[in-house]
């Protein structure tokens, strides 16, 4: 790169810190801005994917690692990466401006790609059911929107002390959904989920939390055997089943009385009435 296109860089790196951000920077975000205002853009531009990579990165930590790769890659001709990198800054902050005295073409990347993120920026939804029954898992759902950068990597929910990480597959127009079965603790009462979409390193960049009230878990059945289904708890006969046993003698009795009275019917007289054998007395 020719000295007065990384001098020129530098200037605009440096006339685009911010004093109130500057007061916070952890150290990692520190010495990179050392480094560009040092003109040591290839140490500089490792030390940001540096904090990158870092999981206890913050949000405002990435927006500034991003914003700064996309103007040193846009300085070196790397268009297509310059882009998803300002993009990805504008969908963290959709107010991210580039440095001042910077050029036309940095300016322009950086107001085309606010205008392809919505006023919310990246931010992430989450439902649950409103009363889960408690001890028993329940579908959670989890939702990214304006991230059109695809800087979502994944969600970290929290239900009831349970926890589940989930992937965040691509969507359309930079959105991601996603579904888990999450334990919603062993206690009744209220309580909450809260979820955290993290980068492909871990880094934090949107939470969502939604309450609940978890109803108790029905008591099972006691199961009986067929046998003394019908009977009560301290084995004594229940009155209905008394009631059917006696109607069943009372059937059987009756039954044994006309069949007794129907055979003697024929044997006695069944023969006069057919005519065919006549009984002389001796």
């Amino acid at each position: 790169m020719p000295a007065s296109v990384r001098a020129a860089l530098a200037l605009a790196i440096s006339l685009g810190l911010w004093p109130a951000l500057a007061l916070a920077e952890p150290e990692s975000l520190e010495q990179a801005r050392r480094l560009y205002l040092a003109a040591r853009f290839d140490d500089a531009e490792r030390a940001f994917l540096d904090l990158l990579a870092d999981p206890s990165a913050t949000r405002a930590d990435v927006t500034q690692a991003y914003r700064h790769l996309a103007v040193i890659r846009l300085a070196r001709g790397r268009r297509a990466a310059a882009e998803e990198a300002a993009l990805r800054a504008a969908s963290l902050d959709p107010t991210v401006q580039a440095p001042e005295g910077a050029s036309g073409s940095v300016r322009a990347l950086f107001e085309d790609v606010r205008a392809r993120v919505p006023a919310s920026g990246l931010a992430a939804r989450l439902r649950a059911p409103i009363d889960p029954v408690a001890g028993a898992p329940a579908e959670v759902e989890i939702e990214v929107d304006g991230d059109p950068g695809q800087l979502a990597s994944a969600a970290i929910i929290s239900c009831g002390g349970a926890q589940v990480r989930i992937p965040l597959p691509r969507g359309p127009a930079g959105s991601a959904r996603a579904n888990a079965a999450v334990g919603m603790g062993a206690a009744s009462g209220p309580g909450e989920c809260t979820a955290q979409v993290t980068t492909a390193s871990g880094a934090v960049v949107a939470e969502a939390a939604v309450a609940f009230t978890a109803r108790p878990m029905a008591p099972v059945a006691e199961a009986r055997h067929p046998a003394t289904a019908m009977e009560p708890a301290d084995g004594r006969p229940h009155e209905s089943s008394a009631a059917l046993r006696w109607l069943w003698v009372t059937v059987g009795a009756t039954a044994l009385v006309l069949g007794t009275y129907v055979v003697n019917d024929f044997v006695i007289y069944g023969s006069n009435r057919s005519g065919d054998v006549a009984v002389t007395p001796e």
